[in-house]
């Protein structure tokens, strides 16, 4: 199981361990001393930490590695060599300690860098671990072979052996062990390990009840109802940590705990001991639709997390919070992997000491739906996700709520994903964006600065996906060769709301296809996949027709089907043009030759990207919040322009000497005289430094003036 995020012991053997060097090498200024504040095993062995602290102008860095040669990590685009910012550290035989900014072309020794931009703050080892401790800046201003570190996510690639570097190297030895790990290193990721305020926390374990993960289909979400342990009096829940069963590591792709709100509470209670059903079937009981609010959102690569010291969510209906959960937990087994079960889940910190606030989530996108369509061999295909100002002018209150902390969620195409945040027709500065989304890291974020949602903004999540390695679409859904677009968004104070999703209009999106009309149109103009929920809609012989299933199910995990929702568009079949008559609506989109058509294929992406939008605004139980219309219009506004790049000035002041500042001193000279040096210019920078590029222009500008 997952529970290195919360071990504090493993954070004790950190601090001993950087001990061991006390009163060798390691002599740091008081700003730059002490344990920081995040850390990861980059190996899965442990032999590679990585701590980190992000600071205003840079980043503080320490490697520890059981190794006495080289160290080494890079910042990578690709997760490759080739185009990583490179940065090796050592300590050579007399207890000095070196680092070195390179570069990577390949697989080969890293070259070095003409801009040395790192900064050695301390090292040393002992007789099996080497420490590295140096700083970087944020902002380098060498766009030549630095990568930019921003609130991306960042593939960081390691390396290290048991030789250190001869003098004046130029190639290394091959290193022992090496790898690459997705982090977010800039954003104030908050601890995923428990405070010394919190040691006495209690918690709550919800597991799986061993399931069987399918071996004959590659995605199964199983759903099951817990209780939770009876409370005295008002708890609040301050964090959790994955539960990853060794066994089923690679298939537990995201496990969600939601809370469920139904009365009466025995619709819920009912069901508690049963094993649990497969989600979003007809397996699946129609009471449990009234668990849509996440209290916990977990997915692969994310190692849990802990809510700031000021906020909390409350448990027990008793005290607004809830007293059921249904947790959903997807397997994803494109391998087809036979006899597999599963115990996975997750485990909830909760504490009798109550925080000033109560906290919220707020789920906002593109509703999961197989209307949301990506064309194949597309680098880049833009679809949003609208939460409409006349949803948050119904659910928010006047002085608003405070966002703290998010996290995205979609599938393996989705490349980039941005939160943008629209007020009285201006665009709001991005606080929330990934340029670099990495499936398989979904670690969540909490804001630096938490920002303000006021009734009538309007929220749009932006998701861009590469499909170019993909030859037939790709449509919304819940496996994960289908695509979400999603949000998660944490806040305070606790309001109602709970999902805010929009989808395109069915009639735009067959327009866009060249569709004028399908059979049973008013029929699929229905949602049936975020339909609001009402207790009267359950059929409570239907519900005791599901009891019965459960019961005589030899395992969870069954019975089960394969859950796609192309069957949706295979039923809808179309009527006019008459020369598609009678095809469905999937055929169409499988049809090669249709993705030809750059018309068709531009008018789509028009749909998706600036289209007219049907909106979903929920409360807690799936219940829809007054006075807000099913349909609404996509918003006008001014795009936010963010500042020009910080390493280069429009300013240029002219004198008689070259010099550039920061840069040293350049001389030109005629006919190799000593003394004939050529009339010549000043060009002064405004900022400290200019990239190597701007560099190589201004220097040919002034030839050009001479």
């Amino acid at each position: 199981m997952s529970l290195f995020a919360t071990d504090p012991a493993w954070h004790v053997r950190l601090v001993c361990l950087v001990a061991l060097f006390c009163g060798a090498s390691l002599s740091l200024a008081q700003d730059e001393a002490g344990p920081l504040l995040h850390s990861v095993n980059l190996d899965p062995f442990g032999k590679f930490v990585m701590t980190w602290t992000p600071r205003e102008d840079d980043i503080l860095i320490e490697l520890q590695v059981a190794t006495r040669g080289y160290v080494g990590i890079g910042f990578s685009p690709s997760g490759l060599m080739k185009g990583a910012d490179i940065i090796l550290g050592w300590v050579d035989e007399a207890g000095d300690a070196h680092v070195s900014d390179r570069y990577g072309t390949g697989n080969r020794t890293p070259m070095m860098d003409v801009s040395q931009d790192v900064v050695l703050v301390g090292g040393g080892r002992n007789a099996s671990h080497t420490i590295v401790r140096f700083r970087r800046p944020w902002v380098t201003c060498d766009d030549v072979h630095d990568v930019p570190l921003t609130s991306d996510t960042v593939r960081v690639i390691y390396a290290y052996d048991d030789q250190i570097p001869a003098p004046g190297f130029l190639s290394l030895p091959y290193h022992d062990g090496r790898g690459v790990k997705s982090l977010i290193l800039k954003d104030h990721v908050h601890l995923t390990y428990l405070g010394p305020q919190d040691q006495d926390a209690l918690h709550w374990d919800v597991r799986a009840p061993g399931v069987l993960i399918p071996s004959n289909f590659s995605t199964l979400y199983w759903c099951k109802l817990y209780k939770l342990p009876e409370l005295q009096q008002k708890h609040h829940y301050i964090g959790y940590a994955p539960l990853v069963s060794e066994a089923s590591a690679g298939l537990v792709h995201h496990a969600l705990l939601y809370e469920c709100h139904l009365s009466p509470s025995a619709l819920l209670d009912a069901w508690v001991q049963e094993l649990g059903a497969q989600c979003y079937t007809p397996n699946m009981p129609l009471s449990w639709r009234a668990c849509n609010t996440p209290l916990v959102s977990w997915a692969v690569g994310s190692q849990g997390m802990m809510l700031p010291s000021h906020v909390g969510t409350p448990l027990g209906e008793t005290y607004k919070g809830s007293t059921y959960y249904m947790l959903e937990i997807h397997y994803n087994n494109p391998q087809k992997v036979p006899n597999v079960r599963d115990s996975s889940g997750l485990r909830i910190f909760y504490t009798p000491k109550l925080r000033k606030y109560d906290t919220g989530t707020l789920v906002i996108g593109h509703g999961v739906d197989p209307t949301q369509v990506i064309p194949p061999r597309r680098p880049s295909w833009l679809s949003l996700g609208h939460c409409s100002a006349q949803c948050t002018a119904q659910s928010v209150p006047k002085d608003g709520v405070r966002i703290l902390a998010g996290a995205f969620h979609a599938h393996t195409i989705a490349s980039r994903m941005a939160l943008h945040h629209i007020r009285d027709g201006r665009q709001l500065p991005t606080y929330l964006q990934d340029q670099l989304y990495d499936f398989n890291f979904q670690q969540e974020r909490v804001m630096s600065q938490e920002q303000t949602l006021l009734p009538g903004d309007h929220l749009i999540v932006s998701c861009t996906y590469d499909s170019s390695g993909r030859s037939q679409p790709t449509f919304g859904g819940f496996g994960a060769g289908d695509e979400m677009c999603l949000a998660y968004l944490t806040y305070y104070p606790r309001l109602p709301l709970s999902d805010c999703y929009s989808k395109p209009k069915l009639d735009d999106v067959l327009g866009a296809l060249g569709v004028q009309e399908i059979y049973d149109a008013e029929e699929f103009k229905k949602d049936p996949f975020g339909e609001p929920f009402s207790v009267d809609m359950i059929d409570r012989a239907q519900e005791a027709s599901l009891a019965k299933i459960m019961k005589e199910s030899a395992s969870a995990g069954s019975p089960s089907m394969d859950l796609s929702m192309s069957w949706y568009l295979h039923r809808m079949k179309i009527k006019l043009p008459y020369r598609l008559q009678n095809q469905s609506v999937l055929e169409l989109l499988y049809d090669e030759s249709f993705w030809q058509d750059a018309l068709r294929v531009q008018a789509l992406q028009k749909v998706y990207a600036e289209g007219d939008f049907l909106s979903d605004c929920l409360n807690s139980g799936r219940q829809p919040v007054s006075q807000v219309p099913t349909e609404d219009t996509f918003p006008r506004y001014k795009v936010f322009v963010p500042r020009e790049d910080a390493c280069i000035s429009n300013e240029i002041d002219f004198t008689r000497n070259i010099r550039v500042a920061g840069h040293g001193n350049l001389a030109m000279q005629k006919n190799g005289g000593a003394a004939n040096f050529l009339p010549t210019y000043i060009f002064t920078i405004t900022f400290l430094q200019i990239s190597l590029a701007s560099l190589t222009c201004l220097v040919e500008r002034a030839l050009k003036i001479v």
